[in-house]
């Protein structure tokens, strides 16, 4: 037993480093002295007020590992939390000294510093090293370590922990949180000294992360501190927190108080606490893989896209199901339970010697307050490395209350209160168990009564049929073979909780996901129906989830009329992107004609339509006729199929035209893409005098667009602005992927020209070359190389 500190070091660090072929070893020797302590005392650990909280999150886990979509995040959040308990294990039995406390502490200040360190050198590229230009320097010299080393932020294996700004804040308010226990057990002065660059670095830290979460609650979890050691500090929270809101807004990071963003997560947690309704008992599944899978399939999101939840609270919900959220939750209250009786209710001072028991106490709780409460915005806490580093903090939280409890009560022993000697002895007597058995039975009695436990019961079913389905038919990881077994384990679980009068929306709904999976088309559309029947047409969330059912069974105008009712615009714009790939042209249309009616001031439904005629064959009369019904609708649409209409005459060359239609689009409204639209039109009929304002204007104002760059370019040389004509074409082509060759190479063979007009003919020649390799043979191409070289052969 006195090796288990080692052990559960070296045992947790093999877990965290999963996968490896040691893990289950590491598992079963790192295990060994929990179980004999069970052996012997029938407790893996001594008891502490975190006990219930953590039998609730382990619960959570395993059933969130039942349901995991993605085997192996499922299986790297396990293991990441077995690692976590065998550290909490080893300092909550071992920690039991002042001196054991500081060297446990100084322990996690070294790792932390060390963990703040790498992963700054890691997540290089998603800091604003500009704050601190020696920092920026130094990281410069060593070079990049990051994502083009091999780490990839989006697989399992990079959510060990966040490798960006968010995980370097939240280490950097760990760090601090520790920075200020240290100095409060350092008795010297000297020694005192030495702690302020490292505080100093991890405050850096946290400003160069550039994360408004990080900084606010790192802010407040030394305010809390400060608090916790001096109660009558307390009115130092509300001026701490308005503070930092206030340097937040004056420009402390570059977003400042940009609402924008908020309203992003406020959508995410709606649509997360939409999707527990269905999965409260397992969550979605253990790890990231399985919430975003997940989520993806029910809400089908584009912009922005869906990586987590940003709360851990909710992601715990997602993941581990009730039982997790209520293990967190848990968790939170226990470490103020503990914090208080510790720190204020044994009194702010004591003495000399207890100086590094409440240290270690200030660590514990400044480390989880940091990890809790940066967690309302990221989910650091609920990573391996993070979830680690918070048992850890825990128990050495718990450890240094245990200490403490046991130097005052050697000290000053006082007898047990009768009344608990009394409570104790009933509850261990026959007449006890009796009245315990006689209560547990009444109370079942009146569930069965009042008809909670069918709904209970059906509420159980529900879920583990969803999770079936979703395992079937959304997981990677499950094997060919295996999904008609777990469709039909499906079908069985979602009638039994429609027996029990389970949410009908909800399990038709799922029904008629199960049997398109099936290849059952008919039987699922009758189930969408019925879903459609019990779903109101006010609620969008469940229109949504009905055009999904009607999608799974190919019933397209059903499908489309569910999203319109949904106010879901961009996802009728994948629907009609979809059909477009199946050549339904005409449902197409109808999907991106209904997106247009949520959505009419969206440029993407319009252009669709378009290009459906063109991939068609359509002439230019029938692909402008059938924009005539948008103009119909009036108001935006009339305005937005106007301008559409003039695109397509200026792409067939008649640009008075387009001009024309410009000009009717104006009598509508007025929008920066009207000016464009005219600016190309013009440039495209050779009046590039009129048309470089207008250019010039859509550069500056609709900077993603990346046509207007070529033309103003080729104006800008027509005009014998070389210089300018250059760096049009090279800031055109930096907004281009790589795979579009064709507009590369017009933009190559503008750079080509300029360079050559510029008596450049090296860089020139390198120009076009880059331009023949992306469209080999292109005459304009080729003719440019024969000019550089030739201007290189006979310089003038």
């Amino acid at each position: 037993m006195r090796l288990e500190p080692w052990l559960a070091t070296v045992c947790a660090s093999i877990l965290l480093t999963y996968p490896n072929p040691f893990v289950v070893a590491a598992a079963a020797v790192g295990g060994l002295p929990t179980l004999v302590r069970c052996r012997s005392t029938g407790r893996p650990w001594r008891k502490t007020a975190f006990d219930v909280p953590l039998l609730l999150l382990v619960a959570g886990a395993l059933l969130g590992g039942y349901a995991g979509i993605s085997r192996e995040g499922a299986t790297l959040r396990l293991y990441g939390l077995l690692a976590g308990l065998l550290l909490y294990a080893a300092i909550l039995e071992h920690a039991t000294t002042p001196p054991r406390l500081r060297r446990v502490t100084m322990a996690l200040l070294a790792l932390v510093t060390v963990g703040t360190l790498a992963l700054v050198l890691i997540a290089d590229q998603f800091l604003r090293f500009d704050r601190v230009p020696l920092l920026g320097a130094l990281i410069d010299a060593i070079g990049p370590v990051g994502e083009p080393r091999g780490i990839g932020y989006d697989d399992a294996l990079g959510q060990r922990f966040r490798f960006y700004g968010s995980g370097v804040g939240a280490l950097g308010d760990v760090g601090l949180a520790l920075c200020f226990s240290a100095l409060l057990g350092v008795g010297r002065s000297s020694s005192r000294l030495l702690l302020l660059p490292l505080a100093l670095f991890f405050g850096i830290s946290v400003l160069i992360s550039d994360n408004r979460g990080s900084m606010l609650f790192g802010a407040l979890t030394l305010a809390t501190l400060a608090v916790f050691w001096r109660p009558r500090l307390l009115p130092l929270l509300p001026i701490v927190g308005l503070s930092m809101l206030s340097l937040l807004a004056l420009g402390l990071v570059d977003r400042g108080l940009d609402l924008r963003t908020i309203g992003q997560r406020f959508w995410f947690w709606e649509n997360s606490l939409y999707l527990a309704r269905e999965l409260p008992i397992t969550g979605a599944g253990l790890g990231t893989q399985s919430v975003q899978l997940t989520y993806k399939a029910y809400f089908l999101p584009t912009y922005p896209p869906f990586s987590h939840t940003h709360n851990i609270y909710l992601q715990a919900l997602l993941e581990q199901g009730l039982l997790g959220f209520l293990g967190l939750v848990g968790l939170v209250l226990a470490t103020f339970w503990i914090a208080w009786r510790l720190l204020v209710a044994n009194g702010s001072d004591g003495p000399a010697s207890e100086r590094w028991i409440r240290a270690a106490g200030f660590a514990g709780l400044g480390g989880a307050t940091a990890l809790f409460s940066t967690g309302l915005s990221e989910i650091s806490a609920l990573t391996t490395l993070g979830g680690a580093l918070l048992l850890s903090m825990l128990g050495l939280l718990a450890a240094a209350q245990r200490t403490m409890e046991h130097r005052r009560w050697s000290t000053a022993p006082g007898p047990r209160s009768p009344a608990i000697r009394r409570s104790s002895a009933v509850l261990r007597s026959p007449r006890g168990l009796l009245i315990a058995a006689i209560a547990l039975f009444a109370f079942v009695a009146v569930l069965a009564a009042s008809g909670l436990a069918a709904r209970g019961a059906a509420l159980v079913l529900l879920n583990f049929g969803t999770v079936e389905l979703n395992r079937a038919t959304l997981s990677e990881d499950t094997a060919r073979g295996l999904r008609p077994l777990l469709l039909a384990r499906a079908i069985g679980l979602l009638r039994a909780a429609a027996s029990l009068g389970a949410d009908t929306a909800i399990v038709q709904r799922n029904m008629a996901l199960v049997l398109a999976a099936q290849d059952d088309d008919r039987a699922a559309r009758t189930a969408a129906n019925r879903a459609r029947a019990a779903t109101s047409s006010s609620d969008e969330r469940g229109q949504m989830q009905i055009g999904r059912a009607f999608i799974a069974a190919r019933i397209w105008p059903d499908a489309i009329r569910a999203f319109e009712e949904a106010g879901a615009g961009p996802q009728l714009v994948q629907l009609g992107n979809r059909l477009v790939r199946g050549r339904n042209w005409e449902q197409a249309v109808a999907a991106y004609t209904a997106a247009i009616r949520v959505q009419p001031r969206s440029r993407a439904p319009y252009e669709r339509i378009a290009r459906i005629g063109r991939e068609r064959g359509d002439t230019t009369e029938e692909v402008i006729a059938r924009l005539d019904s948008l103009i119909a609708l009036g108001g935006w649409p009339e305005h937005h199929a106007h301008l559409e209409v003039a695109r397509v005459y200026r792409e067939a060359g008649r640009y008075d035209e387009a001009l024309a239609a410009i000009d009717r689009a104006g009598r509508i409204a007025e929008e920066d893409a009207d000016k464009l639209e005219r600016g190309l039109a013009l440039a495209q009929a050779g009046r590039l005098v009129e048309a470089e304002p207008l250019l010039r204007f859509a550069t500056r104002e609709i900077p993603d667009e990346e046509e207007p760059y070529y033309w103003l370019g080729v104006a800008q040389l027509a005009g014998g602005r070389f210089e300018a004509a250059a760096a049009s074409a090279q800031t055109g082509l930096s907004k281009l992927p790589p795979s579009d060759r064709t507009q590369r190479s017009l933009f190559l063979t503008l750079l080509g020209d300029s360079f050559l007009a510029l008596g450049r003919p090296a860089e020139a020649l390198a120009a076009y070359e880059q331009g023949t390799a992306q469209r080999p043979g292109d005459p304009r191409l080729v003719e440019g190389v024969a000019r550089a070289r030739a201007a290189l052969t006979n310089p003038r």
